[in-house]
């Protein structure tokens, strides 16, 4: 019995924790996007900082992450994907070479 409630305990604390984690990241690629977004070359900063944590993403995901257009995010991973920097996924985009993460 008592397994049990510590094995629930480790799963819920592991879920929070890579919650926790998400949140960080959408920080961080919030905060790029809108320093970066003025800059040459933002939205590609943008874009790619918000592929880092690793979770394959849609050109709405991405967008609606960064706060920038969804056009221009599409646009932007279509050229990325052209140039290898990321490939396409089951469902969106990840950078090139991860493994998409299946924790949802």
């Amino acid at each position: 019995m008592l397994d049990e409630v510590r094995r629930e305990l480790q799963r819920r604390l592991d879920e929070l924790l890579a919650e926790a984690d998400k949140l960080r990241h959408a920080l961080r690629a919030l905060a790029g996007a809108m320093t970066e977004r003025r800059a040459r070359g933002g939205t590609k900063a943008g874009v790619l900082d918000a592929l880092a944590g690793g979770e394959a993403m849609t050109a709405s995901e991405v967008a609606k992450l960064t706060g920038l257009g969804r056009a221009s995010v599409s646009t932007t991973l279509a050229k990325l994907a052209k140039s290898g920097e990321v490939s396409k996924a089951d469902r969106g985009y990840q950078l090139d070479g991860q493994a998409p993460r299946r924790d949802r």
